[in-house]
């Protein structure tokens, strides 16, 4: 991630400006992808440097979501167990 350890290091603060240029580059195109549709529940994102850019790749449907188990969907089998 070197351009963004290069953009987030001062010589008098040192690493302290990092959390801001984390916040402006990383979070502000992920948040882009949510609000395009680009990026959605479930997928995952792995972010690398190229050629001193940031790349951003969505693996679908590759996160787990907390709380979203295969136990809780109704499937055919149990839907005909349930009475009406």
């Amino acid at each position: 991630m070197d351009p963004i350890a290069d953009e987030g290091f001062d010589s008098e603060c040192g690493a302290r400006p990092l959390r801001r240029v984390i916040q402006r580059r990383v979070d502000n195109e992920l948040a882009g992808m949510v609000l395009g549709g680009s990026l959605n529940p479930g997928d995952k994102v792995t972010t690398g440097a190229e050629d001193g850019l940031l790349t951003f790749d969505v693996h679908e449907g590759a996160a787990e979501i907390p709380g979203d188990t295969d136990d809780d969907k109704e499937t055919p089998e149990t839907a005909s167990d349930q009475p009406e």
